[in-house]
């Protein structure tokens, strides 16, 4: 709530109890995270947000981007005041504390589902200077991206830096690629870009024009950081194997060095029309590195894909776990390490 004791741009976050300190203004986050903490604070605004997002927030000040603004439109009313409701404002805010809660709350909002999530989920810790990692939404080639940048590339942006563009599966965000890869990215210095498809590719056609735009989606972050174009990687999960498929071994391009699928497996009968479905495959394809679950119900599929494709000589790692992909626990450090080893 605002209080007439503190500064104009003030404001003192309540918990369960008064609190001791006020927050000023330039520590709050911006945009999108700063209209749901306002909103959860104050429930005449809650109901404007709920209403209309974007003028709620130019009248609060607010200052929101392209891509902030079309995230909060396409929100239902009801789930973006439920949202706000479920948001927790901690009994001792920090910046460390206070955006865990916030990140949360704008994941619950982007699956529709108001739950509350570990920060690790999140990849939370972000507000932070600029010689720390960095993670933001951009507008990539018409498509809406969550970027996560190593500290080597904040401090350095024109310095070339190898990509890791990522799919989701089906029942997650693109946000859950960050918290699969983000200490690997740290470790070897390359960026995350983490397109959020299922909100935009439904159709068999929009999804074809997803494939179709990856390069021009590296072409708009290397306006920004510098790109190692000998570097690039894809990384797909579940049910979004087939794009990354299609993106990586059957377009006419030599953009990608390597593949990574996370489960899943590429469209079509392998156990049955396998020489068929290779056929399409291009010349000098990337290196894959294949993690296949033992109790995925695609198995079969996976590991008769698998045999194909070494037939056509793809550079390919299966590694087969116990139980399901999904519950699989993962080196992706060992995962990243490989592909960079064995991509042409």
């Amino acid at each position: 709530m605002t209080s007439e004791n503190h500064k104009q741009d003030g404001i003192t976050i309540v918990g369960g109890r008064p609190m001791h300190r006020a927050i000023d203004a330039a520590q709050l986050p911006k945009g999108v995270e700063q209209v749901l903490t306002l909103a959860a604070l104050d429930h005449t605004f809650r109901q404007r947000v709920a209403q209309d997002p974007v003028t709620a927030a130019q009248e609060k000040g607010i200052q929101l981007d392209e891509i902030e603004a079309k995230l909060l439109q396409s929100t239902k009313p009801d789930r973006l005041a439920q949202m706000s409701e479920k948001l927790v404002i901690p009994k001792k805010p920090g910046r460390r504390q206070f955006i865990k809660a916030v990140s949360a709350s704008i994941v619950a909002m982007v699956t529709g589902k108001a739950v509350m999530l570990c920060s690790g989920c999140t990849g939370a810790d972000t507000w932070v200077d600029d010689k720390d990692p960095l993670q933001k939404w951009m507008d990539l080639g018409g498509h809406t991206c969550y970027v996560y940048l190593p500290k080597t590339v904040v401090a350095y942006p024109q310095s070339a830096a190898p990509v890791l563009v990522t799919l989701h599966g089906q029942g997650e965000t693109c946000l859950s690629n960050v918290q699969r890869w983000y200490n690997t990215a740290d470790m070897y210095g390359f960026s995350l870009i983490s397109v959020n498809w299922t909100e935009e590719a439904i159709t068999p056609e929009d999804k074809d024009k997803l494939i179709a735009d990856l390069p021009q989606i590296l072409d708009n972050f290397n306006n920004q950081y510098a790109i190692d174009r000998s570097n690039l990687y894809l990384s797909s999960r579940g049910e979004s194997t087939p794009m990354i498929w299609e993106a990586g071994f059957l377009r006419d391009n030599q953009l990608w060095s390597g593949v990574v699928f996370l489960g899943g497996v590429p469209g079509g009968d392998w156990e049955n029309n396998s020489a068929q479905l290779i056929e399409g495959i291009k010349t000098d394809p990337p290196a894959l590195y294949y993690v296949i679950g033992k109790e995925d119900p695609e198995y079969s599929q996976a590991v008769a894909f698998c045999e194909a494709a070494d037939q056509a000589g793809v550079d390919l790692h299966k590694d087969e776990v116990e139980g399901s992909t999904s519950r699989a626990v993962l080196s992706f450090s060992e995962i990243w390490t490989w592909i960079e080893r064995h991509g042409r």
